[in-house]
């Protein structure tokens, strides 16, 4: 499954800068090559599913009388990389007006995908059948790709799931090694949990003074390097993702600010931070409220932005018109190429 987990990458670069020369020279034929992979490994099971087999939940066992077993059919890791990758490539596809007959074959495929299950403990399973746990509290959290890396499990399109998967992170705990921890971060700031999102902060940013018992724990030296013999780059670049997650959000169709502050973060700036549609994005706030903000189009798309009320938008002095779904709490407007919105 490293293609499609690959293939999420470069189409995450597409939806940040939004260049269709990319998409089509570059992404595209990845994203497709590696969707025409996954067509040829998936295999139906006996009740008419596509599944993967054999199939691993990475480095993560479970138990079957009594011993340890690694090897089963369709984890749920397996299934949510190829279940984003098609949604993905039919996306893709649909951009650059293409492949309209692959693209048949990828939605009747999606259909037939095995879909997430929820075990008796109410948490989102790591396998396709209720596995007990070799390690309860292992520092993979594979199963849980669908809510971070990926973006198809959210509150709206995925409730009682999103809820399991929270389920299942609970169960796995705050421990972990330092990339471990960093992921934890950034899934529960999709959660939108700051306090908890803070708490594995802590845990990672802990001295390790004693090299050795940090082999399995989150840490830093004293040069900041995440501790995990000799170090893991992971962690550092995972803990500033997750911190940025904190602060804006932009998976959804629209963008979201301050949307997992914790307490212990009362005022602050963020600057030059990019967003998905070709947005970069400047913040503060103060007591815990936005108090300003700027955005800066460079593609001159469309915003969405969640508000839980209407709010005054400005561009070079000039009050722009704007829609408010009170309903939905988002607020949308016009932009256009290489301008500045800002409010209040």
């Amino acid at each position: 499954m490293a293609s499609a987990w690959l293939s999420q990458h470069v189409w995450e670069h597409y939806l940040f800068h939004l260049d269709e020369q990319y998409l089509s020279e570059f992404a595209y034929p990845i994203m497709k090559g590696a969707a025409e992979f996954c067509l040829d490994w998936l295999i139906l099971n006996q009740d008419g599913y596509l599944i993967t087999s054999p199939s691993t939940s990475p480095e993560h066992c479970f138990m079957i009388n009594g011993k340890p077993c690694g090897v089963s059919e369709a984890s749920t890791m397996d299934m949510a990389l190829i279940r984003e990758l098609f949604v993905n490539v039919l996306e893709a596809a649909t951009i650059l007006d293409t492949d309209q007959a692959f693209s048949l074959n990828l939605e009747k495929a999606l259909e037939k995908l095995i879909p997430y299950q929820i075990g008796e403990r109410n948490r989102l399973q790591e396998w396709s059948e209720d596995f007990l746990d070799h390690e309860e509290k292992h520092r993979h959290v594979s199963h849980l790709y669908g809510v971070y890396p990926g973006s198809h499990l959210t509150q709206k399109s995925a409730e009682p799931f999103l809820d399991a998967a929270k389920k299942a992170l609970i169960i796995r705990s705050n421990e972990g090694t330092g990339w471990s921890l960093a992921w934890k971060i950034c899934l529960w700031a999709r959660f939108g949990d700051g306090e908890q999102a803070h708490q594995l902060i802590e845990n990672l940013l802990e001295l390790a003074e004693d090299q050795s018992g940090f082999a399995q724990k989150g840490g830093v030296y004293n040069n900041l390097f995440d501790a995990h013999p000799p170090f893991q780059i992971d962690g550092n670049f995972g803990y500033t993702a997750g911190v940025v997650e904190m602060l804006v959000q932009s998976h959804n169709d629209y963008l979201e600010f301050l949307p997992t502050l914790p307490k212990q973060w009362n005022k602050g700036r963020l600057k030059g931070v990019r967003a998905r549609g070709g947005f970069i994005i400047d913040i503060e706030w103060v007591e815990e409220k936005l108090v300003h903000a700027s955005i800066l189009s460079e593609k001159g798309q469309p915003i969405k932005l969640f508000s839980t009320h209407q709010v005054l938008v400005h561009s070079e002095g000039e009050q722009v018109e704007t829609t408010f779904n009170s309903k939905e709490s988002i607020l949308s407007f016009p932009t256009t190429a290489w301008t500045k919105i800002s409010n209040y």
